[in-house]
């Protein structure tokens, strides 16, 4: 596992293959449970999450500025600041208004991102809603401590995560697949790692 952030330490994930309603909510939930024990910010990276609805708030600054910031590598604690909120004790970026600004996302950008905020901001954990897959999205992956994947039974999805399963093997990342965790919302919670696929889709 690579240790370049300077949050202290552990960076958490949450994602789906499916267009899950769940994805959201679950990862609000999650965060605002470890946020009881440990200083947690969420960051909204899903398009149209509805997380701006849920929290009813219309502000000048939110991810978008904190990318931009991240790109640039000029920023002040005033300013990542003004890019976050709260709600009791969780600390929450602001959700991006242009969705399109996500798919420039890289793992540079990112990298910086996450090291901005650890140095400035000093975070014990940083929760990811993840969406569309960036450049570098496999590589943020690998530097989550848990991954959690929201399911939405019947039709294709086993096959789907099947597939991402097998993805993640091939490009060497068997240890990404062990730390996935299924959540099939809203009341069951499955805490079985993905089966890895059999011999002769590994050859």
């Amino acid at each position: 596992r690579q240790r370049q952030m300077c949050i202290r330490d552990r960076l958490i994930s949450v994602y789906s293959l499916a267009d899950n309603q769940y994805q959201m909510p679950f990862a609000m939930t999650l965060s605002s449970i470890l946020s009881e024990n440990e200083k947690v910010l969420l960051m909204d990276f899903q398009e149209n999450s509805g997380l701006s609805r849920m929290l009813e708030q219309s502000v000048e600054h939110n991810l978008d500025e904190l990318l931009v910031m991240a790109e640039s590598g000029r920023y002040s604690t005033n300013r990542i600041n003004s890019c976050i909120g709260r709600k009791h004790k969780l600390d929450y970026v602001y959700p991006i208004e242009n969705t399109e600004c996500l798919c420039e996302i890289n793992t540079v950008i990112c990298n910086n991102l996450l090291q901005m905020l650890g140095k400035e901001m000093h975070y014990d954990c940083i929760v990811l809603n993840m969406g569309t897959r960036f450049k570098g999205f496999f590589d943020i992956l690998d530097r989550c401590s848990d991954i959690y994947l929201v399911q939405k039974k019947g039709g294709i999805s086993q096959w789907r995560e099947y597939e991402f399963t097998e993805e993640l093997i091939e490009r060497g990342l068997s240890n990404v697949v062990e730390r996935i965790k299924l959540i099939e919302p809203p009341v069951t919670v499955s805490y079985t790692h993905l089966t890895l696929p059999t011999k002769r889709i590994v050859q």
